[in-house]
């Protein structure tokens, strides 16, 4: 906020932050483009283009995905506190659909699959 000059009136404060949401230069070339493509509006800043990207549709395959062993939702996330916490419930993972706190997630589905094809004679009807 530039106040080179304490201004008689607000009509002379000029507001000329940066609007650089990336001052460590992470963000790839062409992440607002990519993510302006992919949805019909229009994205021109980094925190828009992010705001559609976590709205996407996971790219890992649903059958990869580790499950919560309570519900066998894929909805499993890993703790990051770095520090335990005196009410932090104990396990490294955490399901976001019921809530279940566990050390080990179930294997994706895909993980389980036999994948030997059955003969005929193995067939049970």
């Amino acid at each position: 906020m530039s106040m080179s000059d304490t201004p008689t009136d607000w009509t002379d404060w000029t507001d000329d932050r940066t609007t650089d949401h990336d001052p460590h230069n992470l963000v790839p070339s062409g992440f607002v483009d990519a993510w302006n493509s992919q949805t019909s509006e229009t994205v021109t800043t980094i925190p828009e283009a992010l705001a559609v990207a976590e709205r996407a549709p996971s790219s890992t395959p649903h059958g990869e995905l580790r499950r919560c062993p309570s519900c066998e939702s894929v909805t499993v996330t890993s703790k990051t506190a770095i520090v335990e916490r005196e009410n932090q419930e104990p396990g490294a993972h955490k399901c976001a659909a019921c809530g279940a706190h566990f050390d080990e997630p179930l294997a994706s589905r895909e993980a389980e699959l036999d994948p030997s094809q059955a003969t005929l004679g193995e067939v049970v009807r």
